[in-house]
């Protein structure tokens, strides 16, 4: 028998260099809102262009090209993966709709072939600003521009399961008890406040599910942007030279942080284990023992809940705070400089992290030294391009843990590790 092929409401197509966040973006608040999105960052493994992918662009009503700063840089080349994409979503006669991210495309390189030069540029782009108009942007995107275009083979589909809900959902009222708590869960999802706009939780949203959601949102605080001095600095190095790991965290260098929010605390089990909807309990303690891709599936599952972009903060992000953010402490350790009074760490943990808070930074953000180690957006490079890389495919962790000395816990350490690994040192808390 002929295996049925996979079909999608949308197919996302982007340059992994600077287009990938703008796409896992798209694709989670557009998922959201009840479409099918295929994206190959999350089903297919880099390397040659997949027949999956040919069969999920011709299986796709509407083709979405993400214009991020050079997007379309390679088109010129034959058998670019951009290029092949959108070959094929025109020969399949797609709806195209262009992207143009946060108005970062700057126009089309020379020696493209004619028919994406035309498709692109004789093409209506759909402005899409991945700020805090976000959400009303997303809605006029699916108004105009999908919403028209899906199948009506889906739309009877997703009619037809609506009714069997509301069916199912009859019989359950009959008892009262699930009327009832419907009510009390609609109650718990209104007058939700974040930076200055009214939160709107998913619809399949449960009760612990919100409750850990509201949680980690009121421990959420704001980081103004700033320029700063990431890695070991000279004065540093000269006053610190014990704890200075050259190859991997000089030479230091000045970088810009843009405005941004981050959990004053870190994730914890009771968190994870409702979000991730593997029980409604759990202690205050950090979770532990996650790989870099469940601190990212978490992300992405607290992101659906909360109609929110959350994610895991980059490690310039992570180095920004540490060190006081906008109004930086010049402390050697997050929030101070005895490692006693701000880190849990093997010097005064029993071996274990702690529930219980030390020394914070100026902005309220706690064990960002010490407790559990804590995963970042970032590969683990050297900061030198002349050093080699200890291994490829590593994820920075920072900050150090309860089992670390005291060098693991500066502001300025950072450790390497594979992201499919788990340790019971390693959690991680969550940025927006």
């Amino acid at each position: 028998m002929k295996k049925k092929q996979q079909t999608y409401d949308v197919f996302i197509s982007y340059r992994r260099a600077g287009g990938a966040q703008y796409a896992r973006n798209l694709q989670v608040l557009l998922q959201m809102r009840g479409y099918k999105v295929f994206l190959d960052y999350d089903e297919l493994i880099e390397g040659f262009f997949r027949p999956e992918i040919e069969a999920a662009i011709r299986n796709s009503d509407v083709y979405l090209l993400v214009l991020s700063e050079g997007a379309l840089d390679r088109c010129n080349e034959e058998g670019n993966w951009v290029r092949r994409e959108i070959e094929i979503a025109l020969d399949a006669k797609k709806v195209f709709v262009p992207i143009n991210a946060d108005n970062s495309y700057k126009g089309m390189p020379a020696d493209v072939p004619e028919a994406i030069r035309h498709a692109v540029e004789e093409t209506q782009h759909q402005e899409v600003r991945f700020g805090q108009p976000l959400q009303s942007d997303i809605d006029l995107l699916v108004k105009r521009r999908i919403k028209p275009y899906v199948s009506k083979r889906k739309r009877r589909g997703k009619a037809l399961a609506i009714v069997a809900a509301c069916i199912a959902g009859a019989a359950l009222c009959a008892g009262g008890f699930f009327a009832l708590r419907s009510h009390e869960l609609k109650q718990l999802k209104q007058g939700v406040e974040f930076n200055g706009a009214a939160v709107v939780f998913s619809s399949e949203a449960g009760r612990p599910e919100v409750m850990a959601a509201k949680e980690i949102l009121s421990q959420m605080k704001y980081i103004n942007g700033g320029s700063f001095t990431q890695g070991a600095d000279s004065a540093e190095i000269i006053r610190y030279a014990d704890f200075v790991e050259p190859d991997f965290e000089t030479p230091a260098s000045r970088r810009t942080v843009e405005p941004f929010y981050l959990g004053s605390l870190e994730v914890s089990e009771r968190q994870w284990n409702a979000v991730m909807r593997k029980s409604d309990s759990g202690g205050e303690l950090p979770v532990r023992a996650v790989s870099y891709s469940d601190a990212e599936a978490f992300c992405r599952r607290l992101s659906t809940i909360t109609g929110l972009l959350f994610r895991l903060p980059s490690e310039t992000e992570w180095e920004y705070a540490a060190r006081g953010g906008a109004r930086p402490e010049g402390y050697v350790y997050a929030g101070g400089e005895r490692v006693s009074d701000v880190a849990w760490c093997r010097e005064n943990s029993s071996g274990a992290p702690e529930a219980r808070l030390l020394t914070g930074t100026i902005d309220d953000i706690f064990n960002l030294s010490g407790n559990v180690a804590e995963w970042c957006a970032d590969d683990f490079l050297p900061y030198n391009e002349a050093v080699a890389p200890i291994a490829a495919g590593l994820k920075v962790v920072r900050g150090g843990s309860y089992g670390s000395e005291e060098y693991e816990l500066t502001v300025f350490h950072r450790d390497g590790v594979a992201p499919d690994q788990k340790s019971e040192f390693v959690g991680f808390r969550v940025a927006i």
